[in-house]
């Protein structure tokens, strides 16, 4: 009894094991962990920021969106350069503008430089 308990622990993806797997672009991978314990911390910004980050990436842009402007909402930097992108591929090239321009000031607060990929929507987006 206690090797089918062990067994199925073994399998299991720690928070911190799904935060890894982000950052190496292995969203689908992540996506459930953070789901989970996104269910119970509804509100927290960080998990908001990686749910909506994984299923944008997953091209589940519409499920992203409320996620993303949670994390927006309660300060994530980066998540204006997310709902910037969703906008772009929505051709609201408004709403991009002023998501990547409220990107820009959040990194010009924080002294961080417009990563490569952001400036090129920005370029795009002109």
């Amino acid at each position: 009894m206690s090797f089918l308990c062990v067994g199925a622990f073994a399998g299991a993806v720690t928070l911190d094991e799904a935060k890894e797997m982000y950052l190496q672009g292995d969203f689908a991978g992540a996506l459930p962990v953070f789901q989970e314990a996104l269910a119970s911390k509804p509100k927290d910004a960080s998990l908001n920021h990686w749910v909506g980050v994984c299923l944008m990436q997953e091209g589940r842009d519409d499920e992203a969106v409320p996620h993303l402007k949670i994390a927006d909402t309660k300060g994530i930097a980066e998540a204006p350069r997310y709902l910037a992108e969703i906008a772009f591929r929505k051709y609201d090239f408004e709403e991009a503008e002023n998501y990547i321009a409220k990107y820009e000031k959040a990194l010009k607060k924080s002294r961080k430089t417009m990563p490569e990929g952001a400036q090129a929507m920005i370029d795009r987006i002109d």
